[in-house]
């Protein structure tokens, strides 16, 4: 194993070495670089010393039947570090039932998640056909506590039914718009977000929660959710030393998808109306139409320099390598004088044949 030209031959410095490279690549703090990034951090401080402060929050309580049902919806997933199994769970009785109503209740009405139930056992699996001494060829699994993720079902319910009631999730359509089989040419650019799950700038959710006027419970629950997040990379049964996750909405958690979709709202914004967008969890895809091939060329790059630019501002890196780009056309084989070509990242796109996508 091979990292920053350490060479790791046992099994806990090959451990460390992955502990090393998911702290320092995947699940750093990202820099400021704007000055609308340091009003965010001086507006969250304020948000968490009003939170710190605030007692006596009114919301409505979960009650015995809302734990009683999501432990029913449970799969025998793999244990967290606490080696609390759902298997257990799922053999309740009322007894365990009421204290676990009276748990959730108070872990909320305080703001305060137990260390343990934010700590991660990391596994890994070696990405096909990819270089096993190399860390960035492993996907990482993350194992939680799976007592706080029945908390966090709970929790993403209760969230749903706050942006939902108040329609603040996007409805983006995630297909191509009917009634466009008469345009001659349609480029669509499907982008890829350096893992986006894992570099959520945790100041910016904050901020956003905040900015959607979402129950001061959920902000105060997300804060804690988020702060002090650790880990360890377990590798032939050999831990690694205690990381700290400082950005990215936890893998493996039922409320990461929801939280990473909230964080991604506002990012069609300022793309212009000439111009259709599909979002799927962390996959991003623009299209436009037209006529003519430069207008064609102009119209995406536009967009394209629009979500750039949400982008920098939310701290997350576009991945010019792994975009692409697709050009639909009624004459498919044609070879164009002047084929459909953008830059993403000053990086030039070329046109492929196909591509995958969801």
């Amino acid at each position: 194993m091979k990292y920053n030209d350490i060479v790791a031959p046992s099994e806990q410095e090959k451990a460390n070495v992955f502990a090393e490279f998911f702290q320092s690549e995947i699940y750093a703090a990202p820099n400021n670089t704007l000055p609308f990034h340091d009003q965010v951090s001086k507006q969250v401080n304020i948000i968490k010393h009003r939170m710190r402060t605030t007692s006596d929050i009114k919301w409505k309580k979960i009650t015995p039947e809302e734990v009683k049902w999501h432990i029913k919806q449970l799969r025998n997933s793999a244990t967290g570090p606490d080696n609390i199994h759902n298997r257990c769970l799922k053999n309740y009785t009322s007894q365990l039932i009421d204290h676990l109503t009276l748990l959730f209740n108070s872990i909320i009405d305080v703001g305060y998640i137990p260390s343990m139930w934010k700590k991660a056992n990391i596994i890994l699996l070696l990405k096909p056909n990819k270089d096993k001494h190399q860390p960035s060829t492993y996907r990482p699994i993350s194992l939680l506590s799976c007592l706080g993720k029945l908390l966090e079902r709970t929790i993403k319910q209760l969230l749903l039914l706050e942006l939902n009631s108040r329609n603040i999730l996007p409805q983006h359509q995630a297909g191509f718009r009917p009634k466009k089989s008469t345009i001659r040419h349609t480029a669509a650019i499907f982008f890829d977000i350096k893992a986006a799950f894992g570099s959520v700038w945790h100041e910016g959710l904050i901020y956003k929660f905040n900015d959607l006027r979402l129950p001061t419970y959920i902000i105060k629950y997300l804060i804690s959710f988020l702060e002090s997040r650790t880990a360890t990379v377990e590798l032939d049964n050999t831990l690694s030393r205690l990381f700290t996750l400082s950005s990215g909405t936890p893998q493996g958690s039922p409320l990461s998808p929801l939280l990473y979709i909230i964080y991604t709202s506002d990012s069609m914004n300022g793309i212009p109306p000439h111009t259709e967008h599909g979002l799927f969890a962390d996959d991003t895809a623009l299209w436009t139409s037209s006529h003519q091939l430069t207008n064609l060329n102009d119209r995406l790059q536009q967009s394209i320099n629009e979500f750039e630019k949400w982008c920098k501002t939310w701290k997350l890196k576009l991945q010019p390598i792994k975009t692409e780009l697709v050009h639909f056309s009624i004459h498919p084989r044609k070879k164009y004088k002047n084929p459909v070509q953008v830059k993403v990242e000053n990086i030039t796109i070329q046109p492929a044949i196909s591509t995958r996508y969801l």
